[in-house]
């Protein structure tokens, strides 16, 4: 159900289900649409109307055991790996929505005269246009730091997951304050906000909805139980792409037995308690 560019698909890519239970027992398997029990009923969207999705139906089908894509039971991998690479996708696709919607409310807002005045010229409008750009710019960061995570073998499904929830939440603020920036514009078939606005939900749901990467985010920081371990790789991240903020890594390694490593922090927490207090000398500014 839910297949995208399923009425046109030649072959389909198939998780099934070969073993136990649990994503042990899955397989990927190559199904030829022109196979006998294979057929599809074509499905409307509210958006997303460039692709068509369908629904798949089989019956007695028969696929040859050659047909199988990597090991038998091995198939998860496969499609985790693929929806790692979809979410970061879905993601900046997200940007790039919230900034055309953007760009159309800013032009509108110049435009359009309420009071004796364009709409720009009022306070409340201008908030809304800048916080606008502040939720793309953060999102566009956080997916700019996944995309360099991917290019230097360091990427984690759990921050994929977290990064589209991030992502489509900021499409569904920003699409929003556009339509009101807009106002019944916004409503008539024609503005990009519109035609936005449609694609909001479908970002949401597909490539696996909030709720499943919320839980698999959550999952993901419960495991990294050692604080160290976990602030020490996003410290070697900060450095490699801010190389000139040296101080980050000081400020924010941990030291499993006092908490703290930082000289000049030590001393307040121990200053506080009653304790010496460590000698701290300000070393030169980068």
């Amino acid at each position: 159900m839910f297949i995208t560019s399923g009425m046109r698909a030649d072959w389909l890519t198939c998780a099934v289900r070969t073993g136990g239970p649990g994503a042990g027992g899955v397989s990927l398997l190559l199904i030829d649409m022109e196979t006998p029990g294979v057929s599809c009923t074509r499905l409307d969207k509210m958006g997303w109307r460039c692709s068509d999705t369908a629904a798949i139906h089989f019956e007695d089908v028969k696929v040859p055991a050659e047909n199988l894509i990597g090991p038998e039971n091995g198939g998860f991998i496969g499609i985790m790996r693929n929806f790692n690479s979809e979410r970061l996708g879905m993601a900046m696709g997200c940007c790039a929505y919230a900034r055309v919607c953007l760009k159309e409310a800013v032009e509108w807002a110049q435009q359009r005269e309420t009071f004796g005045k364009p709409l720009v010229k009022h306070q409340s409008i201008r908030i809304k246009l800048a916080d606008m750009a502040r939720q793309i710019n953060t999102t566009q960061a956080w997916v700019d730091l996944c995309a360099w995570q991917v290019q230097e073998g360091r990427d984690q499904p759990a921050d994929f997951a977290m990064l589209k929830v991030q992502a489509t939440r900021m499409l569904e603020a920003v699409a929003r304050d556009a339509a009101q920036v807009l106002g019944g514009a916004s409503y008539i078939t024609g503005s990009k906000v519109e035609r936005i606005y449609r694609e909001v939900r479908v970002n949401a749901i597909g490539g696996g909805s909030e709720g499943n990467h919320a839980r698999s985010g959550r999952s993901a920081i419960v495991r990294r139980t050692r604080m160290n371990e976990m602030t020490s790789g996003w410290t070697a991240d900060a450095e490699a792409i801010l190389p000139d903020l040296v101080t980050l890594r000081r400020s924010i390694h941990i030291e499993p037995e006092l908490g703290l490593q930082n000289p000049k922090t030590l001393a307040k927490i121990k200053g506080s308690i009653g304790g010496p207090a460590a000698e701290f000398r300000e070393g030169p500014s980068t």
